[in-house]
């Protein structure tokens, strides 16, 4: 599959907006699962249900609430190895 979506560069407006909007990020776990498939389906994702569960139990995942409900964002590091 191919990223389709179009890139633009961030400017002031969008900090402007980054500034008046910005909302805490928080630590998504398994009873986000709902919100991380609505997010999906949202950004025209699949939503695997396995995938994000997996993903919130063995994760570390972060998300940010859109103040209108839901998920704004979200973005999940997966640590490899004993040292990291």
């Amino acid at each position: 599959m191919e990223w389709s979506a179009p890139i633009r560069r961030l400017g002031p407006a969008d900090l402007k907006v980054w500034v008046e909007w910005s909302a805490p990020i928080r630590r998504l776990g398994p009873a986000d699962l709902k919100a991380c498939l609505a997010l999906a389906v949202d950004r025209e994702w699949p939503a695997e249900e396995h995938k994000w569960t997996l993903l919130l139990e063995a994760a570390e995942a972060y998300g940010v609430d859109d103040p209108s409900g839901g998920l704004a964002g979200a973005v999940v590091l997966g640590r490899y190895g004993a040292n990291h």
